[in-house]
């Protein structure tokens, strides 16, 4: 037997070891609850104080676990409809449409972005012929911004090859190594030019 305080009444109540229904936590469950978090037992708690503790304990879970669910749904989420010209602009400079790429970017005009500039370089790099002295520009000026933008480090290195700048190229290549501890695909690209420059030579 038991005694709990209920307002200004005491009440004798019998401990059952089957739980109440609707899933009302019962005394002994509390009472394990409070001994696996380190809570200890209090002579005279009120039962609805107990609750809201038991409540509490459930709802921070819940909480908890709703943000981490949340945030891995990030990771997965499509682009913002505002960065649209990004993918537009390099699908157009890969298709060989370096004229409409340029004029989309310029009627973006964003100078203070990283992104802006590397594809904007990533253009006059590609145009026929090549524009290396403004494509070097606009590298410059996203690394600049942004000093581990990958696609800078990456492309700016393969301009520095086009410029039979070697040692250049290189230094990108490291700056890639401690932008993409875990490794990425410019890291491996411009490696792989790297390479290919050096058996051509």
């Amino acid at each position: 037997m038991s005694y709990l305080e209920s307002g200004t009444h005491t009440a004798q109540l019998s401990v059952s070891a089957k739980p109440r229904r609707f899933g009302t936590p019962t005394v002994p469950s509390l009472r394990a609850s409070a001994a696996r978090t380190g809570v200890a037992a209090v002579p005279g708690v009120k039962v609805a104080a107990a609750r809201v503790l038991f409540g509490a304990i459930l709802g921070l879970g819940t909480v908890v676990c709703g943000l981490n669910a949340h945030a891995a749904s990030d990771t997965s989420s499509p682009a913002p409809p505002d960065r649209q010209w990004m993918k537009t602009s390099a699908d157009l400079i890969r298709d060989g449409k370096v004229p409409d790429a340029l004029a989309r970017l310029r009627e973006v005009n964003q100078p203070e972005s990283a992104d802006w500039h590397n594809l904007m370089g990533y253009a006059f790099r590609k145009q026929t012929p090549p524009d290396l002295e403004r494509s070097e520009f606009h590298y410059t000026s996203a690394l600049r911004i942004k000093a581990d933008h990958r696609g800078a480090l990456e492309y700016y290195g393969e301009l520095l090859l086009m410029k039979n700048d070697l040692t250049g190229a290189e230094a990108m290549l490291q700056r890639l190594s401690r932008a993409c501890i875990f490794g990425c695909g410019e890291h491996g690209d411009l490696k792989e030019a790297i390479e290919r420059y050096r058996k051509g030579k």
